[in-house]
């Protein structure tokens, strides 16, 4: 009789199942650990070595659907508490799911973050003339590669912009 393990080899029916497993909030840990699974360092080889393009984006869908799943067993879990003491072991439980959960798909669950900024912000003034010549000089690099001729601007001290043609525009 031949020797039955865990399994090594990828299988699309083995991959299904531990991602429909993961997005209903079980863990990887919890699904390997029976028999029939694969051990969780072997899942995280066919990740790696990306055996299946389709399992890899699948395994990503299902952990962000996990999160939903750990939000929902936390609310389960708050609304479950009915005293002092299970609403504090209920907090406890409350509080690592939403955690992982704001891991998982941060933007949904994760914490929000203020920036604040005292003290001041320098930055270099450019003066017109310097600006234009940085346009210029980007306008000369398209004319190369396009064949088009760039208009040539120039601002006098009175605001007036000169084009080539000698029209001026305020």
């Amino acid at each position: 009789m031949a020797k039955r393990g865990r399994p090594s080899k990828f299988s699309k029916a083995i991959a299904d199942e531990i991602c429909r497993r993961l997005a209903d909030g079980e863990s990887l840990r919890t699904i390997c650990a029976e028999d029939a699974m694969p051990d969780k360092d072997t899942v995280r080889r066919w990740l790696r070595d990306e055996v299946s393009a389709d399992f890899h984006a699948q395994y990503a869908r299902a952990r962000e659907e996990q999160a939903d799943s750990l939000a929902e067993e936390a609310i389960d879990a708050a609304r479950a508490a009915v005293d002092r003491d299970t609403a504090a072991a209920a907090k406890v439980q409350v509080d690592a799911l939403f955690k992982y959960a704001g891991q998982l798909k941060p933007k949904v669950y994760g914490d929000k973050r203020e920036i604040s900024h005292k003290g001041t912000v320098e930055h270099a003034h450019s003066t017109t003339e310097d600006l234009i010549e940085r346009l210029s000089n980007i306008a000369a690099r398209n004319s190369a590669s396009t064949g088009v001729q760039p208009t040539r601007v120039g601002v006098s001290s009175n605001g007036f912009d000169h084009r080539q043609n000698g029209v001026g525009k305020h």
